[in-house]
């Protein structure tokens, strides 16, 4: 089950009910129902969280490179760049900044495998979300 506080405006979820198992982009928020277009919407108890998978993150614009992680830019200008890197046990951000010829960069940790066993697909949308002001753009 995915708590309704844990969703944004068109987050990916996963739901099961009755006989159904679909993804499906929210649309509305309303206490326990979560909506995916005006009339229809299922309660928090029926959605599930939507494991991220290689696929997802290349249908997301990720990037895959020859280590066999995937990236994306957040942010990027002149003056340095904003990129999360997702692997199967680390999702961090690493952050450039460039003042004149030089410049420093720095690897911030914002998902590790060993504490917290999955990183799901809504979490990514809200993390790009938060650090690009931007929804990241995917279809399932």
């Amino acid at each position: 089950m995915i708590a309704p506080e844990q969703l944004c405006l068109n987050n990916w979820v996963n739901a099961k009910f009755q006989t159904d198992d679909f993804n499906f982009q929210v649309k509305s928020i309303k206490n326990e129902f979560i909506g995916m277009s005006e009339d229809i919407s299922y309660h928090a108890n029926t959605l599930y969280p939507i494991p991220i998978t290689p696929d997802i993150l290349l249908k997301a614009g990720f990037n895959k490179n020859n280590f066999n992680q995937y990236s994306i830019d957040v942010y990027k200008n002149q003056w340095g760049y904003k990129r999360l890197f997702f692997s199967g046990s680390y999702l961090y951000l690493e952050e450039s900044v460039s003042e004149g010829q030089y410049g420093s960069t720095d690897l911030i940790t914002i998902w590790n495998k060993d504490f917290k066993k999955e990183f799901y697909l809504h979490e990514l949308q809200n993390l790009f979300l938060l650090l690009s002001g931007k929804n990241l753009n995917i279809e399932l």
